[in-house]
């Protein structure tokens, strides 16, 4: 039996969930699905309401929780020696620092460049390789054409590290 592709986008609120795959998953856990994210809706506080277009669900909301770190302190922090670290650097410093959940590849090179002392010509060159990379290996969400954001579980391990600086 053939297997039929199917995408959907679901947003609830300040949740967001898109899925592309298989058909079967919908019919057989779709109502799941929705129960759980509904259930996890409750859980998780509804953000301030702002005029960025960044979606509110992974963005800074609390000025307290900004941690106001350079890319090169976080990269230093981090021990970047590589192109893809120093592309995690900026990533964290415009989630964290700049409270942007979201953030294109040349903002990106942006923030790179404000790390002279890691920064390396090369890294543009090969960005392309480490931002694929980087996906597969689920440190970055490819979010849409050229914007990216930090994995869940990405800022649950950097979090910590960088606020004991």
């Amino acid at each position: 039996m053939e297997q039929k592709h199917a995408t959907i986008r679901i947003k609830l609120g300040a949740l967001e969930v898109e899925y592309e795959g298989e058909s079967s998953f919908l019919q057989d856990h779709l109502v799941q699905t929705i129960r759980e994210l509904l259930e996890l809706q409750k859980e998780i506080p509804a953000p301030a309401e702002s005029g960025s277009s960044t979606p509110a669900a992974a963005a800074v909301t609390n000025p307290n929780d900004v941690i106001d770190l350079s890319t090169s302190t976080i990269a230093s922090l981090l021990k970047v020696d590589s192109g893809p670290a120093l592309v995690v650097s900026a990533a964290a410093h415009m989630h964290f620092a700049k409270a942007s959940s979201t953030f294109t590849r040349k903002e990106l090179i942006i923030a790179m460049r404000a790390a002279p002392s890691y920064f390396k010509e090369s890294y543009v060159s090969n960005l392309s390789v480490s931002l694929k990379r980087l996906v597969v290996d689920e440190t970055l969400r490819e979010i849409g054409t050229d914007t990216f954001a930090l994995s869940a579980k990405t800022i649950s391990d950097l979090e910590p590290k960088l606020r004991a600086a």
